[in-house]
């Protein structure tokens, strides 16, 4: 990356942008973390997971990898974690079922994927299933139909066997199992 001078650019925000000397404060805050006293963490892990959440919402298990990877022990991070559970702030059902919810609606996942995305945000996977339950097999289908038919016709004019390939790949890494994406490019074939 070239770093060119802007004389309206402030000596701080010059110093920011280098990522060498930021991964440094990031090790020096981990160690000053690390050193801190059992009640001065727990203040500053609780005041580092309000500004997470103010940004977005998260799982536990993403709060619990942030504030590790900023330096604080286990016992500070339990303390904050279940607090914050108690509290409200954290709920990771909650979270799931908003996460299926819109990664069904804006990417069409269902399934597989749904689930992966889940165990990615470190929700446990009895939870997973809980909140995998909003998406029924019907609208599953549906969904798998209608996205085969816009699949379908960006691929006219190659070989058959080329358009059945490529809209079976596409609907499977959105998570749809063998049955339904048969089914959806059955129907989407007909249509062209």
């Amino acid at each position: 990356m070239v770093s060119y001078f802007d004389p309206e650019q402030g000596e701080a925000e010059r110093k920011r942008r280098d990522p060498v000397k930021a991964a440094k404060r990031r090790a020096k805050r981990r160690q000053e973390n690390a050193e801190l006293g059992f009640d001065d963490a727990v203040q500053k892990a609780r005041e580092a997971t309000l500004r997470m959440l103010d940004g977005a919402a998260q799982s536990t298990g993403q709060v619990r990898k942030k504030l590790s990877q900023r330096g604080f022990v286990t016992e500070v991070i339990d303390q904050v974690i279940t607090r914050f559970e108690e509290v409200g702030l954290l709920d990771d059902l909650q979270y799931a079922q908003m996460l299926v919810r819109t990664k069904n609606a804006e990417r069409s996942l269902v399934g597989r994927a749904l689930y992966a995305e889940l165990m990615k945000k470190g929700i446990s996977p009895d939870i997973a299933a809980q909140a995998m339950q909003e998406v029924s097999e019907v609208d599953e289908q549906e969904l798998a139909n209608q996205l085969a038919v816009k699949k379908v016709g960006t691929l006219k004019g190659r070989p058959r066997d080329v358009i059945i390939r490529r809209t079976n790949a596409f609907l499977a890494r959105k998570g749809y199992g063998p049955g339904q994406c048969r089914q959806a490019i059955v129907a989407a074939l007909e249509q062209f």
